[in-house]
């Protein structure tokens, strides 16, 4: 139950670039710790790498449909560094934003 509570949470805040995991476990009643745990043997990954999923899932839908800049779409959902949302984008799908196909 905390731990749907804390993914409806990172499924609400993702884009805001402040997001941090430590007001998410806040947010579900949880230390940091057990958020972790519990994200682990429920969902196989940690809160963490379940916010970079969302943000990257979406801003690969944002490339591909709406025709926006890498840099726009790595800003709407959150990066603050482009490089460091060109490496995680490249390190989940294999290829670069720059890449991403119109639908």
């Amino acid at each position: 139950m905390r731990v749907k509570k804390a993914v409806d949470y990172l499924s609400e805040q993702y884009t805001e670039s402040q997001l941090k995991i430590g007001q998410v476990a806040k947010f579900s009643g949880l230390s940091l710790r057990n958020l972790n745990r519990l994200f682990v043997e429920e969902l196989g990954l940690g809160p963490k790498e379940i916010l970079i999923r969302l943000r990257l899932e979406e801003a690969k839908r944002i490339l591909g449909s709406e025709g926006v800049s890498v840099t726009e779409a790595s800003y709407k959902v959150g990066y603050q560094s482009l490089s460091r949302f060109i490496q995680a984008f490249r390190g989940l799908f294999g290829y670069l934003p720059s890449e991403t196909k119109a639908a």
